[in-house]
């Protein structure tokens, strides 16, 4: 793991926390965030963001199918 992957991950487990709701076992951000502001937020290239947030998506860890992130509890 990353240290850029780690803050990624805490900072969707955090939106999911306050502004997530409950949705068959997985917690729905709705929360429109472009990876240029999620790369502003962390301090990292938006590229860097989009790169992770893919390998995230293949790990299981959240869905991107419907435009918003999916960030699964079972992980």
């Amino acid at each position: 793991m990353t240290p850029s992957r780690d803050r990624l991950l805490q900072l969707l487990v955090l939106l999911g926390q306050k502004f997530g709701r409950e949705m068959a076992q997985r917690l729905l951000i709705d929360l429109r965030l472009t990876h240029q502001e999620i790369s502003q937020a962390l301090g990292i290239t938006r590229i860097t963001v989009t790169r992770l947030m893919a390998r995230l998506e293949e790990e299981g860890f959240i869905d991107r199918s419907r435009r918003q992130y999916i960030v699964l509890t079972s992980r």
